[in-house]
């Protein structure tokens, strides 16, 4: 008797890549530290009483750490620090912390603030910050994602409304931090400023597709006005 051996060849594709889960929602992300600030540091020059960086002059007014500062000032990246006009010392603390406490209520103890005309204060507790480098330079980024915002929703309101309506459709937060400012006060100014932050923050990042998917359309904004980094 002859046995037939039937051999059956499977075809097909290989197995589909397993869905990465989606990245956790920080507490906040100057103070997480598996979200890493940018590395790269900009060549700068520091003057009596500013910094020299990207062909253009910084000034700085008041009493502080200038060289450090101005070190973690080149590590921001470079489509966020042309937001910055001036960096301002002082030597107490924000007169707005008990506003901004009962306003988002929740403590409130500023490192730094930003003005509509792109000045950011630094605070004796944002000066202190420099004891871990990449929580400051975070911390600036996050500064500077107040400064274009405050200025877009000013001048242009369709834009707030653009932001608006992505905090409503986006799967979640870029911060429990922006999260719970915009639930407790409904004000949009912290949700922008933690996006931006982890926005280049995470850029060029194995993360930067997950957090996409969770936040398309606020990153789909931010894209769209930093043109000069888009995919």
């Amino acid at each position: 008797m002859r046995i037939a051996v039937v051999v059956v060849v499977a075809c097909g594709s290989a197995e589909p890549p397993i869905e990465q889960p989606p990245p956790p929602v920080v507490r906040q992300i100057k103070s997480t530290h598996e979200l890493r600030a940018p590395a790269e540091v900009a060549p700068y020059r520091v003057g009596d009483h500013g910094i020299e960086i990207d062909g253009r002059w910084l000034p700085v007014t008041g009493e502080g750490p200038l060289a450090p500062i101005a070190h973690a000032f080149a590590r921001v990246p470079p489509e966020l620090r042309p937001l910055a006009h001036a960096l301002i010392f002082s030597a107490t603390a924000s007169a707005n912390d008990d506003y901004f406490a009962k306003k988002y209520k929740m403590p409130v103890k500023a490192g730094m603030s930003t003005a509509v005309s792109g000045d950011i204060t630094i605070y004796p507790y944002g000066m202190a910050e420099l004891q871990d480098e990449d929580f400051f330079v975070k911390n600036l980024m996050h500064e500077l994602g107040h400064a274009w915002s405050l200025v877009a929703w000013q001048d242009d309101p369709a834009s707030a409304t653009a932001w608006r309506t992505a905090i409503a459709s986006d799967a979640d937060p870029p911060s429990e931090y922006a999260r719970m400012s915009f639930r407790s006060s409904g004000a949009m100014d912290e949700d922008a400023a933690e996006a931006t932050a982890l926005f280049f923050v995470e850029r060029g990042t194995p993360d930067f597709e997950r957090y996409r998917r969770r936040m398309p359309a606020r990153f789909a904004l931010l894209t769209a006005r930093f043109t000069s980094w888009a995919r």
